[in-house]
């Protein structure tokens, strides 16, 4: 008997599907098709939304303590002050005694808490690159003259209300003059003293500098040379950089790795020199530095014409603005903060009577 020409085809065994229904091969294909699209795929890491914990950048370069580091020179010139005006107070009350005197240590103690409150008004205890006490005497020397001022209307005012008369006890003058010589000496050993803390990177932040273009490379060369400023360049961040040699330093990386480097490097500082990061990018890096809580210094365009003024920082001639850090991450917001708290929870403590008496 002659064989047809026939062929059987063999289909695939069908299978089924989660409901029990047999399913062909083109539907099984469709099938994995589908699910192939609908399982979400493995994220890619992003090196900008990476975010280590803000407070591994905190740590010094050198070994310095952790609240010298933090704080700064704040409450260093804080209590050198103390200390001058308590050398003014209790000096020339020895001095009173010893020649048989009376001693106005009041007058003398009334003065220096209003030529404290004077000088940190005037920002005279922020930190700051360059110290120097030649550039803080005409600042201290007016805030002297004010608190002398301020102290003998003082006088006035309370010997008008008591005695209904005009009496000025001059001999606080001297007591006053104590207290400010006391204030020029110890804020120049104070400084010296953390200078060549800094020259020896004991205390030090780590900086990154933005921009690896001439200017970037005349920063990076001016931090390293001069310690006492107290910034350590670690490298340069620029996508493009202009000079790719010629220093010591490397290129770390792009801007868009600025978060992943703050961490890694441990950085406390970034200088924003010249680079061909565009400006509307900047926001991303001033929000970076702010939430790793980072000093962002800002070298001015024209600089060589900029003229340097009390608010800015100065290294070796080249003027840096320190950009303002945000209103809820300073010091005086957690205070006032404070205040805020304690007033509300007094006036409903107060006023708790009167709102259960509204409630009955």
């Amino acid at each position: 008997m002659a064989r047809t020409g026939v062929r059987r085809l063999r289909r695939p065994m069908g299978h089924m599907d989660e409901e029990g229904v047999i399913l062909s091969g083109n539907e099984q294909l469709a099938v994995r098709l589908d699910d192939a699209e609908a399982a979400p795929a493995p994220p890619v890491p992003d090196p900008v939304l990476q975010q280590e914990s803000p407070d591994s950048v905190l740590a010094p370069a050198g070994g310095a303590p952790g609240w010298l580091t933090r704080w700064g020179i704040g409450p260093v010139l804080a209590a050198a002050d103390l200390l001058a005006v308590a050398i003014g107070v209790l000096g020339f009350e020895a001095i009173g005694r010893a020649i048989g005197v009376d001693s106005p240590a009041r007058k003398i103690a009334a003065f220096g808490i209003v030529l404290l409150a004077l000088v940190w008004l005037a920002g005279l205890y922020r930190s700051r690159l360059s110290l120097s006490v030649l550039d803080d005497l005409p600042a201290l020397a007016g805030r002297w003259l004010a608190a002398v001022g301020l102290a003998v209307l003082g006088q006035i005012a309370w010997s008008r209300a008591v005695w209904q008369d005009y009496v000025i006890d001059w001999q606080f003058l001297w007591g006053a003059l104590a207290a400010g010589v006391a204030m020029v000496v110890l804020r120049a050993v104070g400084y010296a003293v953390v200078r060549r803390l800094r020259a020896r990177r004991v205390v030090a932040h780590r900086a990154l500098v933005l921009g690896a273009g001439r200017i970037g490379h005349q920063v990076a060369d001016i931090l390293t040379s001069h310690p006492e400023y107290g910034l350590e360049p670690v490298g340069f961040v620029d996508s493009d950089p202009i000079l790719h040699g010629g220093g010591t330093l490397p290129v770390l990386g792009s801007p868009r790795a600025l978060t992943s480097l703050l961490a890694q490097h441990q950085v406390g500082a970034v200088v924003v020199a010249f680079s061909s990061i565009k400006e509307s990018d900047m926001v991303g890096v001033i929000r970076a530095c702010d939430r790793y809580r980072c000093e962002l210094f800002v070298v001015p365009r024209l600089f060589e014409l900029q003229h340097v003024h009390d608010e800015m920082d100065n290294a070796w001639g080249l003027p840096l603005v320190r950009l303002r850090r945000a209103t809820y991450r300073s010091r005086s917001w957690r205070v006032k903060r404070l205040i805020d708290v304690a007033v509300s929870a007094t006036a409903l403590l107060l006023l708790a009577p009167v709102m259960l008496l509204l409630a009955a």
